[in-house]
């Protein structure tokens, strides 16, 4: 059963490997990643300058910064390369059933 912060986010056919999207939960916008099979959620907005990852280009567990190369890794949320200033937040993802669901919950924020 998945309690009211779990959010069904999208279908694991709908992220190839190595693939990020921006999905939304309320106001709050996500990047979902596929990492080897793995599915994990951060945060879509680049702590510098406020790009959105999802339009990023990932390398093995990294997320480039489409707008100044700034660099997180995606499992823990740490900035591994500058300008990017601070981690992101990160936030469980599971898969059941074929959909993948992420625990976000809004008055976290």
């Amino acid at each position: 059963m998945i309690d009211e912060d779990w959010h069904r986010v999208c279908r694991t056919t709908e992220l190839g490997d190595e693939e990020v999207t921006q999905l939304w939960i309320g106001d709050t916008p996500l990047a979902v990643y596929c990492i080897h099979g793995e599915y994990y959620a951060t945060s879509d907005i680049c702590s510098h300058h406020g790009a959105n990852l999802s339009e990023g280009y990932i390398e093995d567990d990294m997320i480039e910064c489409p707008l100044h190369q700034g660099c997180y890794h995606i499992p823990t949320g740490e900035v591994r390369k500058g300008p990017a200033c601070e981690d992101l937040p990160t936030y469980p993802a599971r898969v059941e059933d074929g959909w993948v669901f992420v625990q976000y919950a809004e008055d976290n924020e």
